[in-house]
């Protein structure tokens, strides 16, 4: 995964070449926190694990991180969620805001949510933009799943925007 725009906190790959990009080495050797604020990632892979891995990394050595969004390009069809299961052992204390786009309710997606919904007790919102290709048995389904998450905020809402509220 190289890095073909980096603007203050916004990291867009352009391929998957993540361990050749210096950027993804330097966060993933450095020693301390990078502190970042806002994160926002696209062209992510959630089913491709170096993608992933450098996600859980950004968000470990960004203690003071209020703000995630991800657009999401590629879902993943396979059940390993069990890469995102206590990958975070410290809680993310002051995320408040997560903003997914083309939400396909995968098993890893769904994870990833419940991870983030676990881990932040400052948050407040995680907004869920659907892509347009998933039906609405799917919809429901996963809106059904999403709702019975554990939070470790009493504040968290999830807002789920399904392709017809997309417009």
């Amino acid at each position: 995964m190289s890095f073909s725009k980096l603007d203050s906190n916004h990291i867009a790959p352009a391929s998957l070449e993540l361990y050749k990009d210096p950027l993804s080495l330097f966060v993933l050797a450095f020693p301390t926190a990078i502190n970042l604020e806002e994160i926002k990632l696209e062209g992510f892979n959630i089913g491709f694990g170096k993608h992933l891995d450098f996600a859980v990394q950004l968000l470990k050595k960004s203690p003071k991180l209020s703000m995630l969004e991800i657009h999401i390009t590629k879902g993943s069809k396979a059940s390993d969620s069990g890469l995102l299961e206590d990958t975070i052992e410290d809680d993310l204390r002051m995320l408040e805001t997560v903003k997914l786009n083309g939400f396909r309710a995968s098993e890893m997606e769904l994870c990833l949510v419940k991870l983030l919904l676990s881990k932040s007790p400052a948050l407040h919102h995680i907004v869920i933009r659907a892509a347009r290709s998933i039906n609405d048995s799917l919809h429901f389904k996963a809106k059904k799943k999403l709702l019975n998450f554990p939070r470790a905020s009493l504040k968290a809402q999830i807002v789920y925007h399904s392709r017809s509220t997309n417009s």
